[in-house]
Formats: structure tokens, C-alpha cells, sequence
């Protein structure tokens, strides 16, 4: 080797640099592996089905899950009469199986329990024709990770 071939060998000792290197490469690898495996495993406990590792996830983070309410009603609906009025509450493309619904209509307030996701109320229309607001309020249990929502419809009252 020349001399200027060694002054570039020392000026540019990747030998000795590397060491170092590797080490902040491996810390960053190993914080980064930690991290997905503390997602990972409640995503797997999800899947499998075991309880345990759901319960302790809805612990960590409680009332993080969006829910939507689809209310399903007539459009229109005659004086005096009764109707049906169906709830189905989702968290994205799950259905939410646990928590009450209250729906307020006409000043009168019912609520239940959902079972598979769905609820369905029978509500009496108001003797006063014009348009009405129906609510329905979705209550998650307590420390679920479903968050609470409302929706609300206008329904028009029609002459019998």
C-alpha cells in the first residue's frame, strides 16, 4: 500500500466506527421490536379468543373505540300509531355487543340492552302533525373501549 492509500485508511477506519454504529442500530432495532410486540400480542389474544389479554387491553385503553348508531325508521309516519325503530350500533365493522340504548322521541325516553348488536323499539307517534326529531344514545358498560354516541333523525308526522 502507498502512503497516501494508508491516510485514507485511517482518515475513513470504518472498523472502528462500526461497533458504535451497530450498537445504536441494535438499540433502535430491539425498541423497536418491543413495541410491536406489545401491539402485536393483544391483536393475537383478539384472534385466538383468549380472555385474558382482551380484558387487560380494554383496561389500558378505555373508551377508544368509535361507534356509529344506524337508525332504521319510516321516513314518514301516520298520527297516533305506533312504529318500529331499529338501532344498530358498529365500531367500524364489528358490531358492539355490550352497553344500553336510549332513544327519546316525542318527549317520551325508553331504553334496553343490546343483544348482538341490534335493538329494536316500538315508539308511539305523536297525535301533532309537522317533523320530529328521534335521538338514540348509545351507553358503553363501564371500562369498555367503546365510546358513547348519538344520533339523530327527523321523522314527519302525517294526517292519518
Amino acid at each position: 500500500m502507498s502512503l497516501e492509500q494508508r491516510k485514507l485508511v485511517q482518515v475513513f477506519d470504518f472498523d472502528a466506527c462500526l461497533p458504535a454504529r451497530l450498537g445504536a442500530v441494535k438499540e433502535s432495532i430491539v425498541k423497536k421490536l418491543s413495541a410491536v410486540a406489545v401491539a402485536f400480542v393483544p391483536a393475537v389474544a383478539l384472534i385466538v379468543g383468549a380472555g385474558g389479554y382482551v380484558e387487560s387491553a380494554q383496561a389500558v385503553y378505555p373508551n377508544s373505540v368509535r361507534t356509529v348508531n344506524n337508525v332504521s325508521t319510516p321516513s314518514t309516519i301516520t298520527q297516533g300509531k305506533t312504529f318500529r325503530v331499529k338501532i344498530r350500533v358498529r365500531a367500524g365493522n364489528a358490531q358492539v355487543t355490550s352497553g344500553r340504548v336510549l332513544v327519546i322521541f316525542n318527549g317520551r325516553a325508553q331504553q334496553k340492552n343490546i343483544t348482538s348488536g341490534v335493538v329494536t323499539f316500538t315508539v308511539k307517534s305523536p297525535k301533532r302533525r309537522g317533523t320530529k326529531v328521534l335521538k338514540a344514545y348509545y351507553r358503553p358498560v363501564t371500562g369498555s373501549v367503546f365510546v358513547a354516541s348519538v344520533e339523530r333523525q327527523s321523522l314527519r308526522v302525517v294526517k292519518q
